[in-house]
């Protein structure tokens, strides 16, 4: 019996220890607010890691004459699905380098749904309502995730390393919206803090 409780012990601490590896990233404009929806990637130094999945779950809603949510990231091969929620016609379009696609006029219970095979950023606009505009960050980073609404993101997994940090934000005032940072992390949940100037008055504070 004392056997197996040790062994027991010893599982849990293992599952413990394993679930604890990874680190956290706060993004902050320069007057120390938080910035949600912001992606996060996470490329360790001299390791070869797959790219995470395809994800088919993924929804950009039109609502209330808004694209929601205004930031969204995918893993590159994904299929994203364009929901309209409004009572009025949306046609959805992109002429990124990364993916151009034309959706045209679709209504409620007409989702349209586009796959994105290729790394990149798509804007996606509304040829009906020029006000509408998102922005897809598709990665193929081994790590890939976005900030909540504390600024918060969690590279969950990562190994005790260096490697380079990228923060993408549509607003964020970087070139190419983006801010490169190498990084070394013992891989017990360190923290990482990424500050920048960020544009507003596009979007909702909610969004940014």
């Amino acid at each position: 019996m004392r056997f197996l409780l040790l062994i027991g012990m010893f599982v849990c601490w293992a599952a413990s220890n394993a679930s604890a590896e990874g680190f956290y990233v706060v993004v902050e404009d320069d007057r120390g607010n938080p910035v949600s929806g912001a992606v996060v990637t996470y490329v360790p130094k001299d390791m070869t890691l797959a790219s995470p999945g395809e994800d088919d779950s993924i929804i950009i809603s039109q609502k209330n004459l808004e694209f929601q949510p205004f930031t969204t990231l995918a893993p590159v091969g994904s299929t994203i699905s364009f929901r309209n929620d409004d009572t009025v016609l949306h046609h959805v379009f992109s002429f990124s380098k990364a993916m151009r696609f034309d959706l045209k006029l679709f209504g409620q219970n007409e989702p349209q749904s586009v796959t994105f095979e290729h790394p990149g950023i798509v804007t996606v606009g509304c040829n009906i309502h020029d006000g509408m505009i998102a922005h897809i960050f598709l990665s193929d980073a081994p790590f890939a995730i976005q900030t909540d609404e504390d600024g918060i993101a969690l590279i969950e997994g990562a190994p005790a390393s260096s490697g380079q940090l990228m923060v993408w934000h549509p607003l964020m005032r970087k070139r190419d919206n983006r801010l490169y940072q190498t990084v070394s992390i013992s891989g017990d949940m360190d923290q990482v803090t990424v500050s920048s100037k960020f544009r507003k008055g596009i979007k909702r504070s909610s969004d940014y």
